[in-house]
């Protein structure tokens, strides 16, 4: 007999932090001893048959669509469990210079060949030259974003 609909069944059955144990699941004759959801967010772990692939972390989730500037408990950026780190914003900036300075045409990295990674700080946005009506690349006063990965 396949162990799977025990261990269905000790899932529903107990709270969720209440562990749920499946005799002779575990291997070699063990129990394997699941709890249903450590980390609250509604996800069972996948250890226990779940989809949650970080059980020590409420955002980590299938249906997750926030970004985040800081890795998972479980280290990396994949808070959706598709096993890639998706990066919010990958366009790079559109400037246009006129009388009143430099205005965005299109929000985005102030390098056009460099999308930053998870987590890290670049510039972001347009800069107005010192002569008040043209643009110029990233100076110490341009802004600067943390990309923000799921």
């Amino acid at each position: 007999m396949r162990p799977y609909p025990l261990l269905l069944l000790a899932l529903l059955a107990c709270s969720d932090d209440e562990p749920a144990t499946t005799a002779g699941s575990g291997g070699a004759g063990g129990d394997l001893i699941c709890f249903a959801d450590l980390d609250g967010d509604g996800y069972i772990a996948e250890s226990c048959g779940g989809t949650d692939t970080c059980d020590d972390d409420e955002r980590v989730h299938p249906e997750q669509e926030g970004y985040f500037e800081t890795e998972s408990a479980c280290g990396g950026y994949d808070f959706n469990g598709d096993g890639f780190e998706e990066a919010q914003w990958t366009a790079a900036v559109e400037c246009d210079s006129s009388p009143n300075g430099c205005e965005t045409v299109v929000e985005g990295w102030s390098f056009p060949d460099i999308v930053p990674k998870c987590g890290t700080e670049h510039y972001w946005g347009c800069t107005t030259a010192d002569n008040g009506t043209s643009c110029q690349g990233p100076i110490s006063t341009t802004p600067k974003r943390v990309q923000r990965c799921r």
